[in-house]
Formats: structure tokens, C-alpha cells, sequence
């Protein structure tokens, strides 16, 4: 049986693999893209969920919802971070590079939660310049219904019944930044108010970055249509530039003949 040197193995299983090295690079980037989005919207998940129980007077069936759901998230983020860190064919630059995302991944303490909240809500300020794309605007929406729901709760929870509970205050959101407003729910308190305004001024202009974003489908769709069009007219008078060019050379061949 041929000897396998201990540190060569600890090197390759914890520090560099040159095995597919440029493919799982490749891989790992992709996977960073790919789960971008789910983790911040994970992440603003959270805020009602860490400050639930700090702010507001729940019973302990609703403790425990919450503690269960966020044990769920936690294991989001560490799933997501150890299938990175098995594919990455440099783990220790991965770990270095990635070690706010690494403390993340520590059991569910209080500042390690709210540091989870911190890294991720960056992410999504530093990606504002994508705001203009579908997918984008769609985390940024569901982040305001849950933090504005959450806000909601906060403020109206002990003085207006119809928004006193998480669930109804989420209905409650999505409803205003919607601009759908039933009007069976509304807040009572004047920075409860301040929040319903926003709502309803990020929905108008979620719709309309939406329809811009539509819009620009089918005009590209109609550019794309257009070229294609002009380049099959192309081809057309390329082949029957040939197709003359060659007559004229056997006329010309004919005539020299005579």
C-alpha cells in the first residue's frame, strides 16, 4: 500500500486542491449569485424574529415559533457557507476572505444574530445599484413589508387591536405596498402613519420600476427581432452580390473567348 505523507492530506482537505481548481472556483462564484438574494431576504426574516421577543409581549407558543424558525435560518446560513467551503478548492483563503459570513455560522447567540442581520443587510445597500432589476426589487420589497411590518407591530401592539399582532401587521404591509388598501386596517399612531406613507410611496414606485423593467423586455424583444431581420437581408445581398460578381466574370470569360 503506497504511503500518503499526513501533512500533504491535511493540505489537501483543508487548504489547496489543485483538482478541478479553476471549475470549483467557477462553481463557488456561481453559487454566490445564485444565493445572494435568498440569504438577504433570510436575513431581514430575522429582524421581527430577534426583536419580537425583546419588544413585544408574546406567549410562550409564539416564543417558541419564533426560536424554531430562527434555528431554521441559522441552519440556512450555515448549510450555504459549508457547501461553499467543501467546493472551494482554496479553504483556508475561503475562510479568510469569508469570516464574517464564518462568524455567522456560530450557534444562535444574541450578537452573532444581530452581526448575521449586519453582514447580509450590507450586501443588500452595496447591491442598491441593481434596485433597477426585477429580482432585485422584489428582495427589496419583501424586506420593507417585513421590517415595516415589524415597525408596525412595535407601535401599534397594545393601543390598536386590528395591528397588534406580527401576522396581522404583515397582512396589514403587503396590502399598503401593494396600494391595494382594503381599509380595514389602519394605524393609529402618528409614527405608525410615517410608515404607511413609505410603504405606499415605495409601492408606487416598486410598480412602476416593475413596469419599466417589463417594457424593456419587449423592447428588447423587438431589437432583437429587428436585427435579425436585417441580418438575414444581409446574407440575401451578400449572396446575390456573389451570385453577380460571378456572371459578371463569365461574361467576361465568354467575351474574351470570342
Amino acid at each position: 500500500m503506497k504511503y500518503i505523507n499526513p501533512v500533504y492530506l491535511l493540505k489537501l482537505l483543508f487548504i489547496r486542491s489543485e483538482f478541478k481548481f479553476e471549475k470549483r472556483n467557477h462553481i463557488v462564484t456561481r453559487l454566490d449569485k445564485i444565493t445572494e438574494l435568498p440569504l438577504i431576504v433570510f436575513a431581514f426574516a430575522m429582524v421581527p424574529l430577534l426583536l419580537g421577543p425583546l419588544l413585544w409581549d408574546l406567549t410562550p407558543e409564539e416564543i417558541e415559533t419564533f426560536r424554531r424558525l430562527d434555528n431554521v435560518i441559522w441552519s440556512v446560513f450555515v448549510i450555504d457557507f459549508a457547501i461553499k467551503l467543501v467546493i472551494s478548492p482554496q479553504r483556508l483563503l475561503f475562510i479568510k476572505e469569508h469570516w464574517l459570513e464564518a462568524l455567522c455560522c456560530l450557534p444562535n447567540l444574541q450578537p452573532i444574530r444581530v452581526l448575521r442581520i449586519i453582514v447580509v443587510g450590507t450586501k443588500a445597500v452595496r447591491g442598491f445599484t441593481r434596485l433597477g432589476k426585477a429580482d432585485f426589487l422584489f428582495v427589496w420589497v419583501g424586506a420593507l413589508v417585513i421590517v415595516g411590518a415589524t415597525i408596525i407591530t412595535s407601535l401599534e401592539r397594545g393601543r390598536n387591536p386590528e395591528l397588534g399582532s406580527f401576522p396581522d401587521a404583515l397582512w396589514w404591509a403587503i396590502v399598503t405596498i401593494t396600494t391595494v388598501g382594503y381599509g380595514n386596517q389602519e394605524p393609529i399612531t402618528f409614527f405608525g402613519r410615517i410608515v404607511a406613507v413609505f410603504l405606499m410611496v415605495s409601492g408606487v414606485g416598486f410598480f412602476a420600476a416593475l413596469a419599466a423593467n417589463l417594457a424593456a423586455v419587449f423592447v428588447n424583444k423587438d431589437e432583437t427581432s429587428q436585427l435579425d431581420k436585417v441580418e438575414k437581408e444581409v446574407l440575401q445581398l451578400k449572396k446575390q452580390m456573389k451570385n453577380l460578381i460571378k456572371e459578371i466574370q463569365n461574361n467576361s470569360n465568354l467575351s474574351k473567348k470570342k
